[in-house]
């Protein structure tokens, strides 16, 4: 493996300038926490003499803390002089900092044009993210055909986030006419590159029969295959389909593993339903602070509905100061993942 991973180091850097279109952040960051310590100081070492590549690795190095103090400044500043040279990953890194304020103080404006300019590079991740920006409204006006068109590009580089978005928007009828074939279509192609979101979404066709016929037996076992690689959307799901006895035999304590397992990825409907699971005592011993604090997180992670409101006469003014102080702990020891 090493000698693998020596030899990928010193070709890299000469063969190519930037990551190939479809290769995700992701992906990128996985390579390099496989690097050991020898292998981080020789990249560092290239980056140093300026190669584009290894100032990019070098970015990615400071920011996890592999091998090095971990330093979001210093990762910056490495991917700032990766861009600096056309590095179009590089550009979407240093996005990402600067939409967060991770070692640069927040620009959003800053962030979407970086974003954009990596995006108009042919880099997949980046035409992905503008995407999801026009879709969402967030840093730019919302508006899906916009966002039906960046996917459009990513997907067409067999980006699979790309597809599953498109397949999310042509199963709404978002920014393109509704088209249920098109929607399992696109769906099917990012499942077939294990990107495990696919996965819950078709199981949420056949869940529901929306787009597809009706089948709650094929959808669990969907879910549960998505959901034992640790997508907490089709955890959640699992978790209902044990609750209800949905295509699977009814278990509230298999209910309760699932809905935990997504409560504690920061899903915010997992949250609320093992939280719900507290309260009514199912699955779980009955824990009324325990639920006050998953309703909390639920919150604080978006989820609409404030559960806490149903428990204003069962829990004392004592059990809400405990579990509020612990809803925020556990917040602080897990920060929003940057986008």
């Amino acid at each position: 493996m090493c000698l693998l991973l020596s030899l990928w180091l010193l070709i890299l850097p000469v063969a190519a300038q930037n990551l190939s279109a479809n290769d995700s952040p992701a992906n990128l960051e996985r390579k390099m926490r496989l690097l050991d310590e020898r292998e981080v100081q020789h990249v560092l070492e290239q980056a140093e003499k300026g190669n584009p590549n290894s100032q990019l690795w070098a970015g990615v190095i400071y920011d996890l803390g592999q091998h090095v103090e971990r330093n979001p400044a210093t990762s910056a500043q490495w991917f700032r002089k990766a861009a600096d040279q056309g590095s179009t990953p590089a550009e979407y890194f240093l996005a990402r900092k600067y939409w967060t304020g991770s070692g640069v103080a927040l620009d959003r404006a800053r962030s979407v044009a970086l974003y954009r300019t990596s995006a108009d590079g042919g880099y997949a991740a980046a035409q992905t993210m503008m995407g999801s920006l026009w879709q969402r409204g967030q840093g730019v006006d919302k508006d899906p055909a916009q966002a039906f068109q960046w996917y459009s590009k990513a997907a067409a580089h067999g980006y699979a986030e790309a597809q599953y978005s498109l397949g999310m928007l042509y199963q709404k009828g978002e920014g393109v006419a509704q088209d249920c074939k098109l929607a399992i279509q696109w769906y099917v192609a990012a499942a077939n590159q294990v990107y495990w979101p696919a996965h819950t979404a078709l199981g949420g066709l056949y869940s529901t029969g929306a787009c597809a016929p009706r089948d709650e037996g094929r959808a669990a076992v969907i879910y549960k295959l998505a959901a034992q690689h640790g997508d907490p959307k089709a955890q959640v799901n699992l978790g209902t389909a044990y609750m209800m006895g949905r295509g699977l035999r009814q278990d509230d304590e298999r209910a309760v593993d699932w809905y935990k397992k997504a409560a504690e990825a920061g899903d915010p409907l997992g949250a609320f339903m093992l939280a719900q699971m507290y309260r009514d005592g199912r699955g779980v011993k009955q824990d009324y602070p325990a639920s006050y604090k998953w309703f909390a997180i639920a919150v604080a992670k978006g989820n609409d509905v404030d559960g806490r409101k149903y428990l204003k006469d069962k829990i004392s003014k004592e059990e809400i100061t405990g579990a509020e102080a612990a809803a925020q702990e556990w917040l602080k020891a897990h920060p929003p993942r940057e986008p």
